[in-house]
């Protein structure tokens, strides 16, 4: 008789710390350089918001060897997961390995009651393929952002450039409002906004992306959920207030722009509001290691309906305080409206970098893609939820 397939050979289980070495470097890198995976892999393990799996079959020799992993991550107080880190190692595809992570993961989430929603976030056009396949299960568009990612080689904020630098303080001297707030604010103002009825002002599409995991920022529960699980990340939040209230909270007004590698003044004081009519709020979330970044990784979403000056502003906040961190590398996440403006909006930093008199001044590593976020309601009662 024929031998059986190899796919049915496949057997699924959750990973374990020994398992780094079968992953990282069996399966490698999938994302020529930009990886996270070897950067988190420890966090992952041991994180009781997320299951790691991986798939494991027999080679030539008999032996059993992981051939691919992926992963669920529990978002929005557990009402919705994540399917992340999906890859399979090169030398086993075809063996529809991917297909057999699919249905472990989907049948382990059927079996929580509390997940409400599946969402998959990937890179158009270049997840295309993957698109495709998942609205083929009934999966639909939910959300549409723009990247745009930077790099900073030099980890020195003495290496960068002076006209570069000035750009940098002219940006962040524009919005003289804008100043870092605790998570505690962050929560209060929020809070106030949607029972306002103005969150929407905030967040047009009710959620804000970080490292391709996007947030809820609509429901009042999950909201404070995952601002806690950002604030375990390591995450920093920054926020542009109404000018008139300037007068009001001394402590809401910074018109002294610190130094370049000075750490910013963190506002503890909740103040009126934010602003409502440009840019309104960023996040910065904790360092991992890229090891095409010189290292170190800072992924921020900026949160400036359409206002360039604003996404500015928030940028040269955040590249300054990289800067102060020792930071390299940053990837902002940005509304879709900017996109037909996406190469000048930073090209005035870009041509004072290569203006910059240093011979180590900083560079740009400018690439932008649409990231596309797929989602699909949890059916409980259903047999097929793949």
């Amino acid at each position: 008789p024929a031998p059986a397939p190899l796919e049915m050979a496949v057997s699924i289980r959750n990973a374990v710390p020994g398992d780094r070495e079968s992953v990282i470097n069996g399966i490698g890198d999938v994302y020529e350089g930009y990886d996270y995976l070897p950067a988190r892999w420890e966090s992952w393990i041991v994180d009781p918001t997320r299951e790691t799996f991986v798939a494991e079959l027999e080679n030539e020799s008999g032996e059993r060897v992981v051939a691919g992993l992926e992963t669920i991550s529990y978002f929005d107080g557990g009402a919705t997961v994540i399917f992340q880190a999906l890859r399979v190692h090169p030398g086993h595809r075809g063996k529809r390995i991917a297909q057999a992570l699919a249905t472990h993961l989907h049948a382990r989430v059927k079996s929580n009651s509390n997940v409400k929603l599946l969402r998959i976030t990937t890179r158009y056009p270049q997840g295309e393929p993957s698109i495709r396949l998942f609205k083929a299960k009934g999966y639909v568009d939910a959300l549409y952002r723009g990247l745009l990612g930077l790099e900073f080689p030099n980890r020195s904020p003495f290496g960068v450039g002076p006209d570069a630098l000035r750009v940098l303080l002219e940006w962040r001297a524009s919005r003289p409002n804008l100043v870092q707030v605790t998570a505690d604010m962050v929560h209060a103002v929020l809070d106030r906004h949607q029972r306002d009825g103005t969150l929407s002002d905030l967040f047009p599409c009710g959620v804000i992306v970080f490292n391709w995991e996007a947030f809820d920022m609509a429901d009042a529960d999950a909201r404070h959920a995952n601002l806690d699980l950002l604030v375990r990340d390591g995450a920093t939040f920054w926020a542009e207030f109404y000018d008139q209230d300037q007068d009001q909270d001394p402590q809401c007004s910074t018109a002294t722009m610190p130094a370049a590698a000075a750490p910013p003044r963190v506002v503890t004081a909740e103040p009126t509001s934010f602003s409502r009519r440009r840019a309104l709020l960023s996040f910065s979330v904790g360092m991992s290691s890229l090891p095409r970044a010189c290292g170190m990784h800072r992924s921020v979403a900026v949160q400036c309906k359409a206002d360039i000056q604003g996404f500015r502003a928030h940028a040269a906040a955040h590249i300054l305080a990289a800067m102060a961190a020792g930071d390299c590398d940053l990837l902002f996440t940005m509304d879709r409206e900017l996109h037909p403006t996406k190469h000048a909006i930073l090209q005035p930093l870009v041509e004072a970098v290569g203006a910059g008199v240093s011979p180590s001044s900083i560079t740009i590593q400018d690439f932008f893609s649409e990231l596309i976020m797929l989602d699909k309601p949890v059916d409980h009662g259903s047999e097929q939820q793949q």
